[in-house]
């Protein structure tokens, strides 16, 4: 920046100069004239004495006779001469001293104009400092006189200047590059600073707000952005709080259109408040979307467990305080889920569930809770109060719902729900113990056959804990030898002749004696016994049949669980060696539920048993959906038609068909068919004209033990001998 430069008469410096020059001036016209005055007396004086010498006579004159006071005459004269020598001195020195000053007087003038320029200059620095330009170079530093140190300290200032300057500008980038909108306000609550972003979040008409006063600025926020009354007087309110308080706060804005604002505000030492304000909302979004996911299931949207025992957890709290804020508890869980899941791949599956959810949300109040705890298992809390009919008909409901076929991908699927219902606080005062009898009862519901609901009692708990003691004596008695195998004969419908043997495993307890195994069965699978259970069945039933006529067969039951066993085809591979059996003559039924569960490796399980020259037989077909596509991509030596089936024979018109529809279809696919469950003559006749080919049941025999079967083999020869 260009300073002009500084007119002397009208600077200090320049002024000093010309004080200066005039006292000089002064000085020699004073002793020029004191010179003047000084050069007449001597001349009167030197006039006096040459006249007072002439006065006195000379020697040896008439007149020095004559003459009364001749010394003292001679005496003033000499004073007079003197005083005329000392006025003549007078002036000589004055002459000296004006010309001394007259010297002096330019010199200080010649000085006074070297040091007005320096001081000029140096003036020149100061004001383009002032007018904040920090990058020129101060003159003098450095130099030994009042003018170098003067020039030092500016340098200096200079230096501070220009870190200052930095400094501001440094902030002012920072202020305008922040996420947040800076505002300060000063005690009489006005606007002395903000950043653009404030400006721009509050759509404020101009640039520059400075002076604005705080009730313009939150005026604007009600009529132009639309703030709702409520949240201006509260950010007022707060706002005055924290004034008063003269300390910091912060202030949550939730403003329409899902806009959230955080305001942090301090008040500063000097009584200025700094606001800085934070748009929110996205954080907010993500945050609530982030809690969605966190507490929700992705495939249905319903709440997941985690949400569902918070719920629970303050509704079973609420009940306890209020009765009449009584919960009911509704644990549902799909029927044959993981079936179609397998069948028709995970896709179908997915959307089974997505369709139960709807559902299952249709038949529901808006206050009730649906969740998805995992898998095919739900859950629903009913707040009815103390009145569990309306609950009860809510369970209904769902179990019908869920019992309608569903559209999976063109497939038309049935598969029905089983629910078991607890209540609170009349079942259970806690959120863990209300589960736990729901789940009694939910297992009761499948214990019946699913398809049902089944609401709690306390009979269930005693159930449970049976359920507990019959597995640990399981447990005992596969070490004890309690197991033993029974066979029932499977006969040719046409000749009546045996033609294999079915083992069953009977458990007979010492102290609870027989137990049937429509109770240990389904305990073994669920606690994973069935797989011990299994392989010693195996074993023992190749032992068995080992020494039999060389065309009877036995068949052995074998569950999903031993089919995905590593050692499966180990097992049946050291069977057959240690008992000696031929592989021809070992059948294992495999049930359609086995089929599903992990299909692929399931067929390779299959092919390599039809690679020892082991026989495989479906079981309980038509109770599932895989048997059709599983007969198409593996050949199995037999049909077993499920004795529900033929238990209706000739009282349902639906079991007539499908009993004639499987044993054609075994035909047509050259495959034997076998019905199970034949117990009259009549259901005999009914299975044999539907051409299924082979049969047993109590028609023919019950399960024998081991023991009888060489004695029912030897009547048969006996009764047809060859």
């Amino acid at each position: 920046m260009q300073v002009p430069p500084i007119p002397v008469s009208r600077s200090v410096a320049g002024r000093l100069s010309v004080v200066g020059g005039a006292l000089v001036l002064a000085l020699v016209a004073t002793n020029l004239h004191v010179a003047m005055d000084a050069g007449g007396v001597a001349a009167g004086l030197r006039e006096a004495a040459r006249e007072a010498r002439a006065a006195v006579p000379a020697p040896g004159t008439p007149e020095e006779a004559t003459a009364r006071d001749l010394p003292g005459l001679r005496q003033a004269a000499d004073r007079l001469a003197g005083l005329a020598e000392s006025a003549e001195t007078t002036r000589r020195l004055h002459a000296g001293i004006t010309m001394a000053s007259l010297l002096a007087g330019l010199g200080v003038l010649l000085l006074g104009r070297r040091l007005l320029r320096r001081i000029g200059r140096l003036t020149a620095s100061m004001l383009t400092l002032a007018a904040g330009d920090t990058a020129g170079e101060v003159p003098f530093r450095g130099e030994e006189d009042e003018v170098g140190r003067l020039a030092d300290t500016l340098a200096v200032f200079r230096r501070q200047a220009e870190h200052t300057r930095s400094s501001e500008a440094n902030l002012s980038v920072a202020l305008e590059n922040m996420v947040e909108g800076i505002m300060m306000l000063s005690p009489d609550r006005r606007v002395v600073l903000h950043n653009q972003k404030w400006a721009t979040m509050h759509r404020l008409p101009r640039r520059d707000c400075r002076g604005m006063l705080l009730e313009e600025v939150l005026a604007h926020h009600r009529h132009v952005q639309g703030w709702p009354a409520e949240a201006i007087a509260g950010l007022r309110t707060r706002l005055q709080e924290i004034a008063g308080s003269g300390g910091a706060g912060v202030i949550d804005l939730d403003l329409p259109d899902r806009v959230a604002h955080t305001m942090t505000v301090a008040v500063l030492p000097d009584g200025n408040m700094l606001i800085s304000i934070e748009d929110v909302s996205e954080r907010r979004a993500a945050a609530a979307r982030i809690f969605h996911l966190a507490h929700h299931d992705s495939l249905t949207d319903l709440p997941n467990r985690a949400l569902f025992q918070e719920r629970l957890a303050a509704a079973v709290e609420a009940a306890a305080e209020d009765h009449a804020a009584g919960i009911t508890l509704l644990l549902c869980d799909l029927d044959r889920f993981k079936q179609v899941n397998d069948t028709y791949g995970h896709p179908a599956g997915d959307e089974l569930l997505r369709q139960a959810a709807r559902r299952m949300r249709e038949t529901m109040r808006r206050t009730d809770i649906l969740a998805r705890l995992g898998g095919d298992e739900f859950a629903v809390i009913h707040l009815g109060g103390e009145d569990p009919t309306e609950a009860h008909a809510l369970a209904a409901r769902l179990v019908q719902a869920l019992r309608k076929p569903f559209d999976l991908l063109g497939n038309k699927v049935c598969i029905g729900a089983s629910v078991g219902v607890a209540a609170a606080p009349a079942d259970a005062a806690s959120p863990v113990e209300l589960m736990k009898r729901a789940d009694l009862a939910l297992y009761a519901a499948k214990q019946r056959g699913r398809n049902t609901h089944v609401v709690y009692d306390a009979t269930m708990a005693q159930a449970l804990e049976e359920r507990r003691l019959i597995e640990v004596a399981m447990r005992r008695a596969l070490f004890a030898g309690e197991f033993a195998l029974a066979y029932q004969p499977q006969v040719d419908l046409r000749s009546r002749r045996i033609i294999g043997f079915e083992a069953l495993a009977r458990w007979t307890h010492p102290e609870r004696g027989v137990v049937s195994p429509e109770i240990f069965i389904p305990i073994a699978e669920e606690s994973g016994l069935i797989v011990e259970l299994g392989e010693w069945v195996l074993r023992r039933a190749c032992a068995d049949a080992a020494p039999w006529d060389p065309a009877i067969t036995v068949a052995v039951n074998v569950s999903s669980q031993q089919f995905h066993e590593e050692r499966f085809l180990a097992t049946v591979r050291e069977a057959l060696e240690d008992s000696g059996l031929p592989p021809g003559r070992l059948e294992l039924e495999v049930t359609e539920s086995a089929m599903l569960h992990d299909s692929e490796k399931m067929l390779a399980v299959l092919n390599s048993l039809r690679a020892m020259g082991v026989r495989l037989s479906m079981d309980d077909f038509g109770t599932g959906y895989c048997a059709l596509n599983y007969l198409q991509k593996f050949p199995f030596d037999k049909i077993k038609i499920d004795q529900s089936f033929v238990r209706n024979l000739g009282s349902k018109e639906e079991s007539d068909a499908i009993v004639r529809a499987v044993a054609s279809l075994g035909v047509s696919l050259g495959i034997k068919t076998i019905a199970e469950g034949i117990e009259t003559q009549d259901q005999a006749d009914l299975v044999l004209d539907a051409a299924c080919g082979e049969g047993q049941g109590y028609l023919f025999s019950r399960p024998v033990p081991v023991g009888m079967v060489p004695e029912l083999l030897a009547a048969q020869r006996e009764a047809h001998p060859a």
